[in-house]
Formats: C-alpha cells, sequence, structure tokens
C-alpha cells in the first residue's frame, strides 16, 4: 500500500488548485457596502422597513452588506459549456432593523451561501442559446429607487431557460429570506417577447396549513402574475427608458408578490409601477411610481401606498456629482413601519441631498462614497415619530468588484 504524507497531499493539492484558480474562465466578483447613520442628535438611526419600502434607501440606510461569487466555466469545441456558481452575502442587523447592534451593542453577523448550482448550455438535446440548471439558486429582481424587490426565489430547484421561456421548480424554499413560516414548493414560468414578459408564480404548502402568518390561519396555495413592458422613452416624453409593470396577487399580500409565499388563500394584492430614467447634458434623472394594495381578508382591510420618488444626479467635475432626492408616499390603513392599524391615514416624505465622490461622476461607476442630509417626516399617525420631522445625517460608501 502506497503512503501519502502531508506535504505530498499538500504539493498535490496546490498544483491543482492552481491549475484550476490559473483558468481563464475562473471568475471573482461581488459587492460591498457600509456606512454610518445618525439622527440630529448624533444618536445611530438607520432605516426602517417601512421607510425603505416607501420612500427608498437614499439618505435612510447605512447598513453593512458584503455578497461574493465564484463561478468557474468549463467549455468544449463543439460550444457545449457547464458553468459552476457559488454566492454568499452576510450582513448585520437586528429584529428591530434600527441599527446594527443586539441589545448588548455587539454586531450581529450571518453567513448565507445563497447559490451553489451548476448551469449547463450548448448539448445537443437542448435549443440554441438554452440552458439547464440543478442547485441551490437566489433570483431577485428590484426596484433600485424603492430598494423592494418585486419578485424572489432563494431555494434548491431545478430550472430551464431560453430565449423566450424560463420554467423553474423550488422545492424547499429558505423559509427565513422569503418570510415563509411552512414548507412549500413553487412553480415559475416566464413567456419573453420583445419588450413584453409575462410571468406566473404558483406556490402550495407541503405542511400543515394550520400554521400560522401574522396571528391567523394560512392557506395552503398562492398565484402571482406579472406583465411587464420596456419602452425606450421617459414615460412617453423624451429620449430614455420606461419599465411599466402589473402585478396581482391570490394568496398573498402585495409586499410577497412573486415571492413563493403564502399568506391567506383569500388574500388579494395589486401593484402597479412605472420606473423610468433620462440623461440631458450633465444630469441623470429618474422616477418611480408605485401603487400597492392589499386585501387582508382575515382583518377585513385594504391598505394602499401610493408613492412618487425622483432622484436627479449632477455631474460636477470629473470625480464630484451632487445627488437630489425627494420621495412622497400616501398611506391608507398602514404606519410607516408596516403594521396594519384601520384608523391610520397619512403622508409621508423625505428629502434628501449630498456630494458624491468616485473616479466618474455618475452613478453607475464604482467606488462611490456619498454624505447625505436628509429631512423625513409627514403626519405622526403613519410615521410614529414623536416630531413632525426628523433630520438624518449619513455617509456611506459601496463598491463592486
Amino acid at each position: 500500500m502506497v503512503k501519502i504524507n502531508k506535504l505530498t497531499l499538500t504539493a498535490l493539492f496546490t498544483f491543482f488548485s492552481t491549475l484550476v484558480f490559473a483558468d481563464d474562465s475562473f471568475s471573482w466578483n461581488g459587492y460591498y457596502r457600509a456606512g454610518l447613520g445618525m439622527d440630529e442628535e448624533l444618536v445611530n438611526k438607520n432605516k426602517s422597513d417601512g421607510e425603505v419600502n416607501s420612500l427608498g434607501r437614499f439618505g435612510l440606510e447605512y447598513d453593512d452588506f458584503v455578497a461574493g461569487v465564484f463561478s468557474k466555466k468549463w467549455s468544449d469545441d463543439k460550444e457545449q459549456w457547464a458553468k459552476f456558481n457559488f454566492a454568499f452575502n452576510t450582513f448585520d442587523y437586528t429584529s428591530t432593523n434600527n441599527n446594527p447592534l443586539n441589545s448588548s451593542g455587539g454586531k450581529i453577523n450571518t453567513l448565507n451561501a445563497s447559490d451553489t448550482y451548476v448551469e449547463m448550455g450548448g448539448l445537443t438535446f437542448l435549443p440554441k442559446d438554452s440552458s439547464i440548471w440543478v442547485g441551490k439558486r437566489r433570483t431577485t429582481n428590484g426596484i433600485d429607487l424603492l430598494d423592494l424587490n418585486y419578485r424572489k426565489f432563494n431555494g434548491h430547484g431545478i430550472g430551464y431557460s431560453s430565449k423566450n421561456f424560463d420554467l423553474a421548480f423550488y422545492k424547499e424554499l429558505n423559509s427565513g429570506d422569503m418570510g415563509e413560516g411552512a414548507d412549500v414548493i413553487a412553480v415559475d414560468s416566464i413567456l419573453k417577447t420583445g419588450n413584453i414578459k409575462l410571468e406566473g408564480t404558483f406556490t402550495k404548502s407541503t405542511t400543515d396549513t394550520s400554521s400560522t402568518y401574522n396571528g391567523n390561519k394560512k392557506g395552503d396555495t398562492s398565484v402571482s402574475l406579472l406583465a411587464e413592458y420596456k419602452n425606450k422613452k421617459f414615460i412617453g416624453l423624451s429620449s430614455g427608458n420606461t419599465t411599466y409593470r402589473l402585478q396581482v396577487g391570490k394568496g398573498v399580500t402585495s409586499n410577497k408578490l412573486s415571492m413563493s409565499v403564502i399568506t391567506d388563500e383569500k388574500d388579494e394584492a395589486y401593484r402597479l409601477t412605472i420606473d423610468g430614467n433620462t440623461m440631458k447634458k450633465n444630469w441623470l434623472f429618474n422616477t418611480v411610481i408605485n401603487y400597492e394594495s392589499s386585501k387582508v381578508d382575515s382583518k377585513d382591510i385594504t391598505y394602499t401606498t401610493l408613492t412618487f420618488i425622483g432622484k436627479g444626479t449632477q455631474k460636477i467635475n470629473e470625480n464630484i456629482s451632487m445627488i437630489y432626492e425627494a420621495g412622497v408616499a400616501e398611506k391608507e390603513n398602514i404606519n410607516l413601519s408596516g403594521t396594519i392599524n384601520k384608523n391610520n391615514d397619512g403622508l409621508t416624505y423625505k428629502i434628501a441631498a449630498g456630494p458624491a465622490i468616485q473616479m466618474n461622476s455618475m452613478p453607475w461607476i464604482r467606488p462611490i462614497i456619498r454624505t447625505t442630509v436628509a429631512i423625513v417626516g409627514g403626519d405622526k399617525e403613519v410615521t410614529g415619530f414623536k416630531e413632525n420631522t426628523e433630520i438624518r445625517l449619513g455617509a456611506q460608501f459601496e463598491t463592486y468588484f
């Protein structure tokens, strides 16, 4: 029997690792942000869920977040390929989302391996430009100005992707990330043609439906439908881009649309979003109009939020830009933290501004350093503030690598 000592094993491992990592088809990239948020008395202050979902992240959120992706691709002379993807993220948080510290003053960190899957394409039995995948996968799509995910999947599954059609089956979705309390299966299908996308998501619980959601008995199925149209005009007025998106759901509330979550079978949800951008000389303009409505059957309440946010980025010179953002949200039967209350209607608003420093002063260039001053407030019945307005001070850096 041949004995191999530790030194030989180390040498072999190093040799083969070098072969893998030296291959040009191996890639590593990621994202990181960190910052400091305070109120006018310099007390730690960070976003709450209601503020972010209604009024966006800018000037309100300064948490720490890091994500990384490793991928390795193999290909042959017949244009067949396989790609392994591994992604992770870690962040600081608390249950109240007020700041990244726990009750004893220590930071809470979680590490989540969100993607471990293999995708294959160019195989002889597959149509051209299509692929299959198997493993654990996290897929998100969001409304940037609102910092709001309008679709999200995070679980083990199998899927097929092509130019005009995608189909995915998920099982054992990550319950904590999805906000789901039961084991579920989900089937998601997408039709794509030109600038139009149609998507349907069906979710079914595989566990006892006597589990609860917000203190109420759950149903065991939900359905979400999404229709999206992209236009090469800025809200039909000038050159730019605008995405029009309509979502409806049964068995979910609006914050859980297209997320493989079941709240109550009789709940109904709607979301209409107009998301556009355009450039004019040294300015980049972004705007979002978003309407959400949820009928919560168990409480016989319909709560709604109508939000408008506008953002302007002005290039001052090669390294400095000024960012201005304002948002307003009208709420019915809901307060700023998202708690349903039959008597609370009102208006919330945010005005935020500050300089940004980067290598090239347009907002998609990273790394970037931002400092901001924000005024946030409105009707105290829906903000939960002690005063009509609060001032927020913040600094944050953000980078891709």
